[in-house]
């Protein structure tokens, strides 16, 4: 980065560079949306795509254009239950498997 311009601080530590509002108004500016498109419709002809595909994942990241992981959610039978309730429950079962 210090050789492109950018002040040590900013090498020492790029999240200083990309987090900014500046870097996200480049970005928006040099990968615009038509060059992604360009790109990726070059991509998909292309017979050697391998670098261009990196290039591209790479651009789509810095936009934000993936889609945050999505995470399924399981509810279980049992989570809404406090402490007491578990362990009242844990007891009763306790007693029925030991016959008290």
């Amino acid at each position: 980065m210090r050789a492109a311009g950018f002040s040590e601080a900013y090498s020492k530590n790029p999240q200083q560079l990309t987090q900014t509002k500046s870097w996200e108004e480049w970005t928006c500016e040099e990968l615009s949306d038509a060059l992604l498109i360009k790109t990726n419709l070059g991509l998909l002809k292309h017979k050697n795509w391998r670098a261009q595909d990196a290039g591209l994942d790479k651009a789509y990241k810095i936009r934000g254009k993936y889609a945050p992981e999505q995470v399924e959610l399981t509810k279980r039978k049992y989570q809404d239950l406090s402490n007491a309730e578990l362990a009242a429950l844990e007891r009763k079962l306790k007693d029925f498997l030991l016959k008290r």
